[in-house]
């Protein structure tokens, strides 16, 4: 994915599309997270996405992202559309990306990220033939509120 330090070009964003006709399955991705520094430790996971075919329509992407071997804190969890206003060189049509964060809590070692065209399992969510642009996901380690050290906190905590 693209972050700094990434080279720019092909292979920066990858590109599900929703099968026409009744879906079977989502469109999944997934990698494992390695080496959380400890289990109990907070973390975030942020991607961008993008309709391939509406990038000009401000809409809210339906999209699951998933950390099946830890604990989601759903209260810190957003999935938000965001205008970004283009330079005038590039037309100054503004686009609507979607900002997803969730954030978790490591309770092993290893963790199996998770991000799918569905909004959950077993239910099909959005427009059949919609293509979604995946981009900068990102995973790292979260401040918690009341806490002075990234990842440690109560989230419950004032």
């Amino acid at each position: 994915m693209q972050g700094p330090g990434t080279a720019r070009g092909l292979g920066s964003v990858i590109d599900l599309r929703r099968p026409l006709g009744t879906p079977t399955k989502p469109n999944e991705i997934s990698q494992e997270i390695r080496n959380p520094q400890n289990p109990g430790r907070y973390y975030s996971v942020r991607v961008y996405t993008g309709d391939r075919a509406n990038l000009h329509r401000w809409q809210i992407h339906n999209v699951s992202i998933r950390i099946p071997d830890a604990r989601e804190v759903p209260n810190l969890t957003m999935h938000m559309p965001w205008m970004h206003r283009p330079a005038e060189k590039f037309g100054n049509k503004p686009t609507y990306p979607c900002y997803h964060r969730v954030v978790f809590q490591a309770v092993k070692s290893t963790a199996r990220l998770v991000i799918s065209d569905w909004h959950s399992p077993g239910v099909p969510t959005g427009p059949v033939g919609q293509e979604l642009l995946f981009n900068f996901v990102q995973v790292e380690p979260y401040l918690m509120p009341g806490s002075d050290v990234a990842g440690i906190g109560d989230p419950s905590a004032p």
